[in-house]
């Protein structure tokens, strides 16, 4: 404590002893608004009083502004005051006189700064307090030098507010501050720029310090001195205050804005924070946040929040303060649940407001609860103030946040402590099912990411260089991989290396540099969009299925009531069937409700364009990391020329680092292509594109192909169009990317072939989906000029030949499936339709066979939109590239799955096929059997294809082909050249037929070994297959290692290269072929 501090202490201790033996003088003032309202209503009078005038104005615990309170303060800041009327009037002055005596003009600034009388005979001003005991010290203005050099500054001040009766004294010590300071303006022209002018303005420095001081005294101790009900008037009560202003300044109580003046200056405040570090602030700064708590109990966004934002905001714009708020309060949350953070954390109250719904808010009904008034043009201006709302939310947030952080290193420690110990609270949210009772809100979630967005704003495109490729090897890092999945690495494998490059990395010490705030920043805000805003997307997601669910059962229990038939007792029933279809409506309705509140945030253009920025800038990096560039200023996938290697090893920088990464990337455009794709055209493609091709063409980085084939799927969005799109739609940016044409189109061949083992347990479905989805894009690569030259090349690899047979596979189970599914919905229709024994029936039998017919429904739908696709792959690919589908490993299962599919359609059951919509199921069978005579068309001239069909005696009919022809003509579906190919097709298998069954007879019996023994037909090229022993023909196995690398009859691994030729059973075959041959020649002699 200063000498200046211990004798204004002693000087308070004195007077506060001899308070009782001391005559009170009764002045009446009240609050520093009032004060001005007053002096600024009245004008001096000549009459002479020894009372000061009585204020009219009450003092209540948090005084309510007034319009006639503002307008007193902008009295106030004109000059219009009592005290400046007689002394130095502050509107219009008169000239100064050559001359000023530096004694007169400080007594004369004292009456006007403390609004008291010290002077003898003054004039009855109201608001003015006369202190008689000090003016009788100044009737002899000798004495005046002195008195001022023995501090009659503090002297005024102590025994004006020791004379308080009705006062709040901090706003009272408040305007004195402000009023010191507009003195400033007013000191004589005379002065200004002379050696005096530094004795005037410190007079001032004085005065505005005492007031400082008093001021944190008074809150401190609010009954140190008199003032009514003065357990009201703690810390607390400066935060309320703030606020106070806040609203006043943001126009809250209906007056113009330039007639406000603010009741906090910024100087108050920092001369405050600068008295009071280390001496009672960080108590008070508690003690406002526990204010600010109760202010906001309740609040949703609808409610007015920003005053108390506001408040903060000011409070955080004073270093000092910025600084000490980390230290304050709760902003570590070790020890903390990750759902009480929120009500203990400085920013928790404004971090919990969103559109979200919530257990508890009533938001979403306020706004969307009306289904009368909830037109579109409601929907959207209501969505329209919410987003403003989040907008002007998140600026606050982010702008306090970013001042402590610039405050000072301890400050900007403080704000990393608190994302980093936020996230590891809520780590849970990583979890499939996530328990909504032991984490943080979705709200406060999603706004953590936003925040985290924000400050990674500044890490534009060029500056990613400056991430940290070995963050997680960091000991003082700020994100740990604890629980999480690495993209390569095994768990043991990470943690090895971590402490491997931490030996290396210490030089032998101990300590290591901890990772510069934008790398901390960086991995902090990847892990806040996996915990919050992609997490909160998939749960969208969800609600969004579970509420197409509730729709359909609306429709369907609607349509049972309009069915619902008359008789006896069906009243009872009707009556319980309309509540269900009323308790249903209102359950939809109030889902529609959700959906609506939730979409004005996760929907929020502003929202998803600083994500998909941020992400760039990840891609960029990540990028940098697989090619192993170092230090990349922006790493331009468009304009780098360079090579992608396919076997590279992935450095151990990239194979530790979380699939969450690469998660983010999947996740987030999944979400924006479905439900927001106009986003897409807001940011640059050019980083997601270059990232999408080196992720699949090093499938060695990502050992999940599930997660490899949801990074591939974000290009379906550049296979359609939406409103808003760029000229060319998305495809365009495809061929106009250098490494896409050069890439693209093998590296997704690889992924359709890499699937059909996702590790998951739904890996046989999942499989189907991913490759329905690039099964979009494959056409529109096959179509575009651009890409030819690439694709008619990997057309020769043995890559394809793989490809091609997983697309036979595909064809022949879904196809299969699906049609199989459409005749058991006949078989059910027909059922159905005989109502009068269906109605026989039991209750119990009937919504059994209606479950058994709605299943069946979802699957033909399912199967049939895949199956569609592959066909129509299968037929462009076979009229483009057919040499891959005639390799004797692939020729005959086609050939089979084609007449097998063929019979299906036209054969002798194929009326089993008719169901009431067709189109409901995907079921379009004209142009299925179109497609699928156009295969054979595509392949009829070769021999190849020729033999296998005429081989496929379990199928094949010349009448299916006969009536195929007469359904193409009968719908012009193809023309008369392709129905005589398609005859001289059949007119050449036939006579293959026939020359087969003749060699077969002349033949005679086979030996069995001779028998291939998964096919039963004779051997030509026999193959020992290592492990197991057996001998197989080298097609039979060939095929089957297209889809399986392991030996059928025992598992174990096998590769083409492990096969050894059965020399001994192949001369053996030759030689009875040989010696059939003969025979049949010789008997045609």
């Amino acid at each position: 404590m200063s000498d200046a501090d211990q004798m204004r202490a002693k000087r308070l201790a004195r007077l506060q002893a001899a308070e009782s033996e001391q005559p009170r003088r009764t002045a009446s003032s009240s609050s520093s608004i009032s004060i001005d309202h007053s002096a600024g209503s009245s004008s001096p009078s000549s009459a002479r009083s020894i009372k000061p005038v009585q204020a009219s104005a009450s003092t209540s615990a948090v005084p309510h502004s007034t319009n006639q309170e503002v307008v007193a303060m902008k009295m106030s800041r004109m000059g219009s005051s009592g005290a400046n009327a007689h002394r130095i009037p502050l509107k219009s002055p008169k000239p100064a006189p050559k001359t000023v005596e530096f004694e007169t003009w400080a007594i004369n600034v004292l009456e006007r700064i403390f609004w008291v009388y010290i002077t003898p005979d003054p004039p009855p001003t109201p608001g003015f307090m006369e202190l008689p005991s000090i003016q009788q010290e100044l009737e002899d203005p000798s004495n005046i030098p002195g008195l001022l050099q023995a501090g009659l500054i503090d002297q005024v001040a102590v025994e004006r507010l020791r004379c308080n009766t009705q006062d709040i004294l901090f706003d009272y010590l408040r305007e004195c501050f402000k009023r010191s300071m507009r003195e400033r303006t007013l000191i004589p022209r005379s002065v200004r720029g002379t050696a005096r002018e530094k004795l005037f303005v410190s007079f001032l420095d004085e005065a505005e310090s005492l007031c400082i001081s008093y001021a944190g005294i008074v809150l401190q101790q609010p009954d140190i001195f008199p003032q009514p009900h003065h357990e009201r008037y703690g810390p607390g009560y400066m935060f309320h205050q703030l606020v106070r202003e806040a609203s006043m300044m943001s126009g809250n109580m209906s007056v113009m804005s330039d007639e406000i003046e603010e009741l906090f200056p910024k100087e108050f405040l920092i001369q405050f924070a600068a008295r009071f570090q280390g001496e009672g602030l960080d108590t008070m700064l508690e003690d406002m946040q526990r204010t600010l708590f109760r202010m906001m109990r309740g609040k949703d966004l609808l409610d007015d929040w920003r005053p108390c934002l506001e408040a903060v905001q000011k409070l955080s714009s004073v270093r000092v303060i910025a600084t000490m708020l980390p230290s304050c309060g709760k902003w570590c949350f070790d020890d903390v649940p990750a759902q009480e953070i929120e009500h203990k954390w400085l920013l928790g109250p404004f971090m919990r407001l969103g559109t979200l719904p919530e257990k508890d808010s009533k938001l979403a009904e306020k706004l969307f609860g009306d289904q009368f008034r909830r037109t579109q043009a409601n929907v959207e201006s209501a969505t329209g103030s919410l987003r403003l709302s989040l907008s002007n939310l998140y600026k606050g947030v982010f702008d306090i946040l970013f001042r402590i952080v610039k405050s000072s290193p301890e400050g900007r420690l403080g704000v990393l402590t608190c994302f980093q110990s936020i996230l590891n609270a809520n780590e849970k949210w990583a979890q499939m099912q996530v328990d909504r009772e032991v984490v943080s809100s979705d709200t406060f979630m999603i706004n953590l990411a936003v925040i985290l967005l924000h400050f990674a704003g500044p890490i534009e495109m060029g500056k990613e260089h400056m991430i940290s490729k070995s963050y997680f090897v960091n000991p003082r890092r700020r994100v740990s991989l604890t629980g999480e999945t690495s993209l390569v690495s095994t768990e043991k494998e990470v943690e090895n290396y971590r402490k491997n490059r931490m030996e290396v990395d210490s030089g032998g010490s101990d300590q290591q540099s901890p990772p510069n705030f934008v790398s901390d920043i960086t991995y902090l805000t990847l892990r806040a969009l996996h915990l919050g805003l992609v997490r909160i997307m998939e749960t969208y997601r969800s609600f969004l299925r579970h509420m197409s669910d509730m729709r359909t059962q609306y429709e369907r229990v609607s349509q049972q009531q309009e069915n619902m038939p008359s008789g006896p007792g069906a009243s009872g029933i009707a009556a319980l069937l309309a509540a269900h279809v009323e308790r249903t409506r209102k359950e939809l309705d109030a889902h529609v409700v959700q959906k609506l509140a939730s979409d004005a945030q996760l929907m929020d253009p502003q929202i998803l364009s600083r994500a998909f920025a941020f992400l760039n800038v990840a891609m960029s990096w990540m990028i940098s990391v697989i090619l192993g560039i170092k230090e990349p200023r922006g790493v331009d996938t468009k304009s780098i020329k360079f090579v992608l290697p396919q076997n590279m090893e992935p450095a151990m920088e990239w194979q530790i680092l979380p699939e969450y990464f690469v998660r983010n990337v999947s996740e987030f455009f999944e979400f924006i292509e479905r439900y927001k794709p106009s986003i897409l055209t807001t940011q640059s493609l050019d980083p997601l594109i270059g990232f999408i091709v080196v992720i699949l063409q090093h499938p060695q980085h990502v050992k999940n192909p599930y997660l490899r084939a949801k990074i591939a799927e974000i290009l379906v969005a550049f296979t359609f169009e939406f409103r808003g799109q760029p000229a060319g739609g998305l495809f365009s940016r495809l061929e106009s990317h250098p490494l896409a044409r050069e890439y693209l189109f093998p590296a997704l061949m690889r992924l359709y072939i890499d699937v059909e083992q996702t590790g998951l347990s739904t890996q046989f479905y999942d499989k189907f989906n991913i490759r329905h989805n690039l099964q979009q894009v494959f056409k529109r690569i096959w179509e575009a000029t651009s890409f030819r030259e690439v694709v008619k090349t990997q057309c020769t690899s043995d890559m394809f030949v793989r490809f091609a047979n997983l697309l036979i596979n595909d064809t022949t189970y879904l196809l299969d499936e699906g049609l199989a599914k459409l005749t058991e919905i006949h078989s059910l229709e027909i059922e159905m339709g005989n109502k009068e024994e269906y109605e026989r029936r039991s209750e119990q039998y009937r919504q059994g066979k209606e479950r058994q017919l709605r299943q069946a429904e979802r699957q033909a739908q399912s199967y049939m939109a895949l199956g569609n696709d592959t066909v129509d792959m299968l037929r462009y690919l076979t009229g483009a590239a057919p040499t891959p589908f005639l390799t004797p490993e692939i020729v005959g299962r086609l050939a089979a799955m084609l007449d097998y599919n063929l019979n299906v359609l036209v054969g002798p059951k194929c009326t089993s096929l008719t169901v009431k919509d067709p189109s409901m199921y995907y079921f379009k069978p004209k142009a299925l059997l179109s497609d699928l005579v156009q295969v054979y068309l595509n392949l009829a001239e070769y021999k190849e294809f020729t033999d296998a069909v005429a081989k496929d005696g379990r199928s094949y009919s010349k009448g299916n082909f006969k009536k195929a022809a007469s359904v193409m003509v009968r719908y012009s579906l193809k023309s008369p050249d392709s129905i005589n190919t398609l005859k001289k097709f059949v007119h050449r298998v036939e006579e293959t037929i026939e020359s087969e069954r003749t060699e077969a007879e002349e033949m005679g019996e086979v030996p069995e070994h001779f028998l291939d023994p998964l096919m039963y037909t004779i051997m030509e090229h026999p193959v020992i297959l290592p492990s197991s022993g057996v001998t197989v023909d080298l097609s039979t196995i060939k095929s089957h290692l297209l889809s399986d690398e392991h030996d059928p009859f025992n598992r174990s691994p096998l590769t083409l290269e492990n096969l050894i030729t059965n020399h001994e059973l192949k001369q053996e075959i030759e030689d009875f072929r040989r010696k059939a041959r003969k025979g049949r020649d010789k008997h045609k002699s």
